[in-house]
């Protein structure tokens, strides 16, 4: 993929085993789809690299100085061809894995919010261990509550407000 108009993907090193039989798809791209994606990619560089007794895999060296490494053993040319691409089209960043599902800079300060399919509010209740093993149940009892859309905001007001004439001092009339 392209980051600002230029490509990310510098090279791409294709290694396999000429005698193995996992390297047998990759075999196959090289020999049929892998002249056609030189052409329709010149600003990468393919190189083929010979690797007895190992199993095949892809390497995509980044302009970021990452490189990420894909095993296409016993894979087809397609899936071979499936995966150069998107070796091409990868920004060449590291995966990072999300601590959460929405990122914010702002958290909640009410905490979260456990939903399920029916948007429904559940409240987990810790029981203590029983004594009899042969009894425990797979899973912590669950309360149900309803869902949010049906719990009021605000509690309803219970008088009105009453309006109080100002103060007035002992001897003015």
């Amino acid at each position: 993929m392209a980051l600002r108009g230029a490509w990310q993907l510098q090279k791409l090193i294709v290694s396999y085993c000429d005698w193995g039989g996992s390297s047998r798809g990759i075999r196959a791209f090289m020999e049929s789809n892998l002249p056609a994606f030189k052409e329709n990619n010149p600003q990468l560089e393919v190189v083929t690299e010979l690797i007895r007794g190992q199993h095949p895999h892809l390497k995509g060296l980044y302009k970021n100085k990452n490189q990420r490494v894909v095993c296409v053993k016993n894979l087809t040319q397609d899936d071979v061809l499936l995966h150069a691409t998107r070796l091409r089209n990868a920004l060449g960043r590291k995966v990072v894995k999300l601590k959460t599902r929405h990122v914010t800079k702002h958290p909640s300060v009410q905490g979260g919010i456990l939903r399920t399919k029916k948007e429904s509010c559940h409240l987990f209740i810790s029981s203590p261990p029983p004594s009899d093993h042969h009894l425990r149940l797979p899973h912590p009892p669950v309360i149900w509550l309803p869902p949010l859309a049906s719990i009021p905001l605000m509690p309803p007001i219970l008088q009105a407000p009453t309006i109080l004439p100002p103060p007035t001092s002992p001897g003015v009339v």
